[in-house]
């Protein structure tokens, strides 16, 4: 399983765009945009920054992009493989794609967004390094998932391809921590079918 698993993560990292395909299919493109405008709608005007973290190949920084043209936009991932590609996909666009680990960010950034990625993470962890990077009144803009068929599904094949599992986490608790760690939080619901919810912070 060992093997299987490093198998996994080194084909997930070379085939980065992997993902993106599984998009094809009408309701995980449905899912996806109710998730990108939900966040969209929540994104402060006056921000000057905003920075996706876990941004893969950069479809979703390249969304914001769009929508706020006269920002800059970063794209940070870990990935070599996602970071290349999206560097590729999008050159010329303004975009700054960074490969970081997010523990590892010491820039300030005023609205901070992620997809379905911050759960990966320890969330108490997660808050102290969020709270260090946004800037004064800076705002966090989260998704998440709670378990339905799909997402333990998506469970089970990120467990076999890339060797880590994804705990799910109950809203009670990423709100209590949120409060713990000095934020002020409004939790709202996305999709039911997906079992999408929006997490929005604010120092």
């Amino acid at each position: 399983m060992f093997i299987i698993r490093g198998l996994g993560r080194r084909y997930y990292e070379r085939f980065a765009m992997m993902r993106e395909y599984a998009f094809l299919f009408p309701i995980l493109f449905r899912w996806r945009k109710r998730v990108w405008k939900a966040i969209i709608d929540e994104i402060p005007r006056e921000a000057e920054s905003i920075a996706e973290i876990g941004c893969g190949v950069g479809s979703f920084s390249a969304y914001i992009k769009r929508k706020f043209g006269n920002k800059m936009i970063y794209g940070i991932d870990s990935s070599c493989g996602a970071i290349h590609k999206a560097k590729e996909r999008y050159s010329g666009r303004g975009i700054i794609f960074l490969r970081e680990n997010f523990f590892n960010l010491n820039e300030k950034f005023d609205c901070v967004v992620s997809v379905h990625v911050f759960i990966l993470f320890d969330v108490k962890e997660f808050y102290k390094q969020l709270k260090r990077i946004l800037s004064p009144d800076g705002t966090a803009i989260l998704s998440f998932t709670l378990p339905t068929p799909f997402t333990r599904l998506h469970r089970i094949f990120y467990k076999i391809v890339v060797g880590d599992d994804i705990v799910f986490k109950e809203p009670d608790f990423l709100l209590q921590q949120a409060s713990a760690h000095g934020f002020s939080s409004y939790l709202k619901k996305i999709d039911w079918s997906e079992g999408s919810f929006l997490l929005k912070l604010k120092i």
